[in-house]
């Protein structure tokens, strides 16, 4: 919340004169980050992780240390795949500024700036 308002303090000092700060705010980190493809992926990762889990419940005690590899696999693959996948998404979200004047409209974003 402090990066939010000393952005718009920022802004405020980089108004023409005469430009008044009508709005400035940051994007929901939740709407970037939690997007069907990222729920579907999690979903399918729940299924996956799931049926060996409780295969590996059902299994005789004997056989159970060879599983568990079997059952931190889907994890595994969550960590490589999924993981750096959402790095950037979540930068992008916790580093973007809006900032709406009664002149222009600006987007401070981690990567890029734009100004209409």
């Amino acid at each position: 919340m402090s990066a939010a308002i000393s952005r718009g303090e920022e802004m405020r000092e980089e108004l023409a004169t005469g430009e008044r700060l009508l709005w400035d705010g940051r994007p929901s980190v939740a709407r970037y980050v939690f997007t069907p493809a990222t729920l579907f992926l999690s979903l399918f990762f729940l299924l996956f992780f799931t049926l060996p889990f409780v295969t590996f419940l059902a299994s005789p005690t004997s056989s159970r240390q060879d599983t568990v590899f079997f059952i931190f696999f889907p994890l595994l693959v969550l960590g490589f795949f999924l993981l750096p996948a959402l790095v950037p998404v979540w930068l992008e979200a916790t580093r973007t500024h809006y900032v709406l004047t009664d002149r222009r409209a600006v987007i401070h974003g981690w990567r890029r700036e734009a100004e209409v």
